[in-house]
């Protein structure tokens, strides 16, 4: 069985937006905190480290992995048993792993406390993304 995990790069920098102003606008140092366009070659190391942390995870399955411009994109070659009702709960993961660590990589740049909280939210998703790659589909007996 095939499954795609496809992690659009314009959607989790949007997040990353969101997230980064909402903490300027909390911590009273918006032009600091937040992450604003300019900041794009920064964003992308921290991309790219995140892309490498979920290739690790995912290696064992992983077929073609493109990482462009638009898109990281991995197909994944899972076993026959796999419980496909989990693909969309692992791209959910992933992209919400990446929007994650690009802040709490962002913030801890900055010193902020509310690196942690990021952090612990990322370790997390790494954490589902394992288990989701685990989860079978109970064998049927033949009628």
């Amino acid at each position: 069985m095939i499954i795609t995990i496809n992690i659009d790069r314009s959607k989790v920098y949007k997040e990353v937006d969101k997230t980064t102003a909402y903490e300027g606008a909390h911590s009273g140092a918006f032009d600091n905190v937040h992450a604003k366009p300019e900041d794009k070659e920064m964003l992308e190391r921290y991309w790219n480290e995140g892309v490498s942390f979920i290739t690790n995870v995912i290696k064992r399955y992983a077929g073609e992995i493109t990482n462009s411009s638009s898109f990281y994109i991995v197909t994944l070659n899972m076993p026959s048993n796999y419980d496909e009702k989990m693909a969309a709960p692992m791209n959910e993961a992933a992209h919400s792993f990446m929007c994650n660590y690009i802040t709490a990589k962002w913030l801890e740049m900055l010193s902020m406390e509310k690196t942690k909280n990021y952090n612990a939210a990322a370790t997390a998703q790494l954490a589902e993304m394992k288990s989701l790659l685990l989860h079978r589909v109970a064998p049927k007996r033949p009628e």
